[in-house]
């Protein structure tokens, strides 16, 4: 066990210039806002014992709002050298050269600039208040001067109905002015808003195939009789012919591991021409980028519960709010409802300490954070995946919020899309 997280995300401020229409802060009652305070942050620096493998300075905000980022980023290389691979995410508003060789210069290794079209009244309409900016010209300028000082300049996307038809020419655009990455990312439903604008499907893909093979009709008689033909047993010794049949098609499922939730099944063959028309572009972009020396990744179209796995675990991660206060994740720091599985349902922040009173070790060494973590090292395993499961949309009180799952642990993260592989953590 790590005596020390190997990786920070530390949010210099949850202040922003933009209103994204995918942002979870439009969906924030009373939250305060603020700018990471220089004392906080030495506080971190020092309380560091060796030096981090990644340090992101970014979170629910925009990073180069805050006039001490370059000293942050100068104090850290001071004290614990050039071997942490330090990234800042920003929605390039404010990468003037000047700011931006200054960030380099103090040490930054890489800027990743959100960017989800090359069009710029369809980004607008996107990320709103991006029209008045001239992002284009800061990141092609961008790209000259992370060059000299050996820096990567990448884009991280936000992939929806929207935006779907633009992506190769996105992806020409950054081979065009020198990009390194793409990082392309699905859609975050905070609210009901948005859903039809979803390019993926929650369902395993397994499940989606076995009843398309069966025929979507079919297994919806055969589960309505199954259904019929239970009750009436209660009352009668008939045989029950249809619950074997369904039984029979339902562990096929079971037995690789998987399980039917038929709403969601319904919605991935309801939309199939759409699904697949996301593949293809995805694949063509895939294949333009790497053809030509651009490095992309990209989600998968379908979830899959047997292949979760959770970055912030995986990489020994910690997120810091720009408040000093810790959570294991940035989706888990602040309150938040969530559209997902055709419900609502309330995020509750997770918070495991105050770096403002505690040691960041002490925070780290918690029996309950140790907990939280060790149970998500095999996250397939001991997390469920609501969106297989018929009940996640019919009301299961489980997913109301996500304080348990059906397993048994506390805080649920048995809906999340990150998990999932769908939406990306640029970490």
């Amino acid at each position: 066990m790590s005596k020390m997280p190997r990786s920070l995300q530390v949010e210099v401020t949850n202040n922003c210039n933009f209103a994204c229409i995918m942002c979870v802060r439009r969906t924030w009652k009373d939250e305060k806002y603020g700018l990471l305070s220089p004392r906080l942050f030495s506080k971190i620096v020092d309380e560091i014992d060796d030096a981090l493998e990644r340090l992101a300075l970014y979170g629910f905000g925009e990073p180069l709002l805050h006039p001490e980022l370059p000293a942050f980023i100068k104090e850290y290389r001071e004290k614990h050298g050039s071997s942490t691979h330090i990234l800042v995410v920003t929605n390039g508003s404010l990468a003037t050269p000047r700011l931006v060789d200054e960030l380099f210069r103090n040490g930054l290794n890489e800027l990743v600039f959100s960017i989800d079209s090359n069009d710029l009244v369809k980004l607008n309409k996107i990320r709103v208040g991006s029209s008045q900016y001239s992002l284009f010209q800061h990141l092609a300028e961008s790209v000259k001067i992370a060059s000299k000082y050996d820096g990567k300049i990448s884009i991280a996307t936000v992939l929806m109905r929207e935006n779907l038809a633009e992506l190769p020419s996105l992806v020409d655009k950054a081979v065009e002015l020198g990009i390194s990455e793409l990082t392309i990312s699905h859609l975050v439903t905070y609210t009901s808003t948005l859903a039809d604008q979803i390019l993926y499907s929650l369902s395993s893909e397994y499940p989606v195939r076995l009843i398309e093979g069966i025929g979507l009709e079919k297994w919806e008689k055969i589960s309505h009789l199954a259904f019929r033909e239970t009750v009436k047993s209660q009352y009668s010794s008939q045989e029950l012919k249809w619950h074997a049949i369904y039984n029979e098609i339902y562990n096929k499922a079971v037995e690789k591991g998987y399980s039917l939730n038929i709403f969601n099944i319904r919605q991935a063959l309801e939309r199939k021409n759409m699904l697949e028309e996301t593949i293809r572009i995805l694949g063509e972009a895939k294949a333009k980028g790497e053809e030509r020396g651009l490095i992309i990744n990209a989600p998968g179209v379908y979830a899959d519960a047997l292949k979760r796995t959770c970055p912030y675990i995986d990489k020994d991660y910690a997120y810091v709010r720009y408040d000093g206060l810790v959570s294991p994740c940035m989706d888990l720091a602040y309150e938040h409802p969530l559209f997902i599985n055709n419900h609502y349902k309330i995020i509750r922040r997770v918070i495991f300490g105050n770096l403002w009173r505690e040691h960041l070790r002490d925070i780290w060494l918690k029996p309950e954070y140790v907990k939280f973590r060790n149970t998500r090292k095999e996250f397939s395993k001991n997390i469920p995946w609501c969106s297989d499961c018929n009940l996640s949309t019919f009301n299961c009180w489980y997913v109301d919020e996500n304080i348990f799952d059906c397993y048994g642990n506390e805080v649920g993260c048995s809906e999340c899309i990150y998990a999932a592989g769908l939406a990306k953590c640029i970490i």
